[in-house]
């Protein structure tokens, strides 16, 4: 029989051994038949077994085997019992605890993607680890690879494709050979590798000019070179960044056959030759499409006319003064050329010439509204100090950027100018000029209540906001839940629950009501109103009592509310429901987040092994999720067990996201357990660099103490307290006081 049943037989027999006294049945299992003599007295069945001790303690690798062997042992007989769903979950865990053992990640994959099971997304993410770690099916390879690019992760997908490749070796060349080799040189491009491209591409390129060396017919070539010879001009830019401009200088040409454009080609070879320094060349290309007036390119053209100017002359306002020439000279016959126009507006701006360049702006918005173009003329009123102009541009691009998202980078300029000057006079001209129009009027209030918001002059803002709704007729759903948002972001909950509930009134149609609710409750709760935020979830459900996710938040707002007996009763129901749902990603992640929240609340509780359990049954499905490797880490290492396998979960987490101070004192406090109390303390420091934390200020405060550096512990400690008292800690200041009286004393 296998290893395994044959061990739970010897485990099973020991533990009858170890009972003591046998059982009814097991004594007249061995009772003398009246045909033979009794057993002489005091035979070996009346003496105990010796215990089986071990020659040598197990090592935690051993211990972490053997419960990987049980664990596969219960997957099996699961897996007989059609529990299917559970069997994988064992698997899984068996996995994690000896990830060596590459057959159970063989049985993981293919019972994840198993029809009654349904659950590939969990599929994917064990056949990318299992594929990582030698798995050699070349199907299921470029499948993954496939599904590693997808989901934006093109370093993993690179590395998936390039054991394809090495497994298939020498052989035969065909049109799929190919365009993996198209697809592993775009992803060294957005890799930024353009050198590493060029090894693929390479081949590539043969085999577009000698099809038939791969056996490659003419219709699957032309499916090769994709829409207007594409996969040309990709190939083109590779050669180009990687610095062979022959090779560019050919698959430009080849892309250009796709659909003939001599002038883009010639830009194309203007852009080569100015990589290579060849400037007189370049401007010739150039000067081909420039005078094409063709628009394809945009404005690069213009900058790359720029920056060959400015190579040329080695001059910068010898450069300027002739690009503005040329450029003037080039709408005088392409008024209609707009990349121009735009170009040339903008650099009349940058040079000071802005009445010229403000007409220009006006004559762009009035063909075509932009937000490119409200952008330069915002920077102009700025530059001329007109604020009636720029009350008048900020008001009409409010209409169509309702939170002026595109002007970030103006509107923090108009709050900081002058030391906020500007701003104050552009308030003035609003309270004196407000326009008689009502909807304008309303988007100037707005537009000056997200000024002063900005600039956190927020009793302003509410006044300002306030005029909007005072203005308009009906109250604007959109502009009262933006509003609701930038409240919220400033932490202002109750102004941002007020506007929530504006909003909520204005809104008519009631299927678009319970995002509008659900916001209402997050801004509740975050002021504390744990019953109003309840109801408001519950009004959303009422409405649509199917989201998942408001059913989700009920949950979430007793924990925030620090009702958490009923957050904890309240989330198991939530995934007593949903937890079977195994088609939707967003409840896969609402269930890992109830999982993370069930594990703190077990916590609390002092529930260590529940603690545990929630995060195991995260990386059961989240193999590689970095908060459980580091909540998980920390956990066993603050109980001093599973260090080796902690610090390994707790390593990933700091290499994943070095600059995390809770991973980082997750690493230090694993070394610590571990009586590396150097690399303890150099860890703890990086992590005190970043935050200020009680918590991890008192574990560097420890490491210190166990390299005798005592001065730096007592100061640690101290600073570890004051925290803990300004967050009334009362626990962790117990604690902390208690280590400073001993140091003390013991230094006494």
């Amino acid at each position: 029989m296998p290893r395994i049943w044959a061990g739970l037989v010897m485990a099973a027999w020991g533990a009858a051994m170890l009972a003591g006294k046998p059982s009814a049945d097991a004594t007249d299992a061995i009772s003398p038949s009246a045909d033979q003599p009794p057993e002489p007295v005091g035979d070996l069945f009346d003496e105990r077994p010796l215990p089986l001790i071990s020659r040598q303690p197990r090592s935690e690798r051993d211990t972490d085997v053997v419960h990987a062997t049980a664990l596969l042992a219960h997957a099996r007989m699961l897996m007989q019992r059609g529990e299917l769903g559970n069997a994988l979950r064992r698997y899984q865990r068996a996995w994690r605890y000896h990830p060596t053992a590459v057959p159970i990640m063989e049985r993981i994959v293919p019972l994840a993607f198993q029809t009654s099971v349904n659950r590939q997304a969990e599929g994917y993410r064990y056949a990318v680890i299992a594929a990582e770690q030698g798995l050699s099916d070349p199907q299921l390879l470029t499948q993954l690879a496939v599904h590693l690019t997808r989901n934006n992760q093109p370093r993993r997908a690179l590395q998936l494709y390039e054991r394809l490749t090495k497994i298939q070796g020498t052989k035969s060349p065909s049109l799929r050979w190919v365009v993996q080799h198209v697809e592993m040189g775009r992803l060294c491009l957005i890799l930024k590798q353009p050198d590493r491209s060029i090894e693929y591409f390479d081949l590539v390129r043969k085999a577009i000019k000698k099809p038939m060396e791969y056996s490659i017919s003419s219709r699957q070539l032309k499916r090769l070179l994709g829409t207007k010879n594409a996969t040309c001009l990709l190939l083109a830019n590779g050669y180009l960044q990687s610095g062979q401009f022959d090779a560019a200088l050919e698959m430009f040409a080849k892309a250009d056959e796709g659909q003939p454009n001599p002038a883009l080609l010639a830009f194309r070879r203007a852009r080569v030759e100015a990589v290579r320094k060849n400037i007189p060349e370049a401007l010739a290309q150039l000067q081909q499409y420039l005078e094409s007036g063709q628009t394809d390119a945009g404005t690069s053209p213009y900058e790359l006319l720029r920056r060959l100017l400015l190579v040329q002359t080695g001059d910068k306002q010898q450069a300027l003064a002739r690009l503005e020439a040329q450029l003037a000279e080039l709408y005088k016959t392409q008024t209609d050329n707009r990349p121009l126009s735009i170009y040339l507006a903008e650099s009349w701006r940058s040079q000071g010439r802005l009445p010229e360049a403000e007409t220009l702006f006006q004559k762009l918005r009035e063909q075509k509204p932009a937000v490119n173009l409200n952008r330069g003329l915002v920077r102009i009123y700025l530059q001329q100090d007109a604020i009636g102009s720029l009350y008048r541009i900020l008001t009409e691009t409010v209409a169509q950027d309702p939170q002026l998202e595109s002007l970030n980078a103006q509107l923090m300029q108009m709050v900081k100018q002058d030391e906020g000057q500007v701003l104050d006079r552009l308030l003035a001209y609003a309270q004196d000029n407000a326009p008689e129009d009502v909807k304008i009027a309303t988007r100037a209030a707005y537009v000056m209540a997200i000024l002063t918001a900005i600039a956190q002059r927020f009793e302003e803002a509410d006044k300002w906001f306030e005029t909007t709704r005072r203005l308009a007729p009906v109250a604007n759903v959109q502009r009262c839940s933006n509003w609701g948002r930038r409240m919220y972001q400033a932490k202002r909950f109750p102004q941002a629950a007020e506007a929530f509930r504006a909003a909520l009134q204005a809104q008519t149609n009631q299927d678009k009501q319970p995002l509008l609710y659900l916001l209402l409750a997050d801004a509740l709760v975050a002021d504390q109103q744990v019953e109003p935020a309840l109801q408001a979830v519950r009004k959303s459900i009422d409405i649509k009592p199917d989201q998942f996710v408001a059913q989700s938040q009920i949950p979430w707002v007793l924990y925030r509310g620090k009702r958490y007996d009923d957050a904890k009763r309240q989330y198991l129901a939530f995934l007593d429901k949903f937890d079977s749902r195994f088609d939707n990603d967003q409840i896969r992640r609402i269930c890992r987040q109830a999982r993370f929240i069930l594990s703190t609340l077990a916590l609390r509780e002092g529930d260590f092994p529940s603690a545990e359990r929630w995060l195991e049954e995260i990386l059961d499905e989240f193999p590689e999720d970095i908060g459980a490797f580091n909540d998980l880490g920390y956990l066993w290492a603050d109980q001093n067990k599973h260090l080796a396998r902690s610090l390994l979960m707790v390593k990933r987490a700091v290499a994943a996201e070095p600059n995390n101070a809770a991973y980082r004192d997750s690493l230090g406090w694993v070394y610590y357990r571990l009586g590396q109390f150097q690399q303890a303390a150099v860890e703890l420091e990086k992590a005190v660099a970043q935050t200020a934390d009680g918590v991890i200020l008192d574990h560097l405060g420890d490491a210190y103490l166990k390299l005798e550096h005592l001065e730096k512990a007592q100061a640690t400690w101290e600073r570890a307290l004051a925290v803990f008292k300004a967050e009334n800690n009362l626990q962790q200041i117990e604690s902390v006081q208690t280590k400073l009286r001993q140091f003390r004393t013991t230094d006494t």
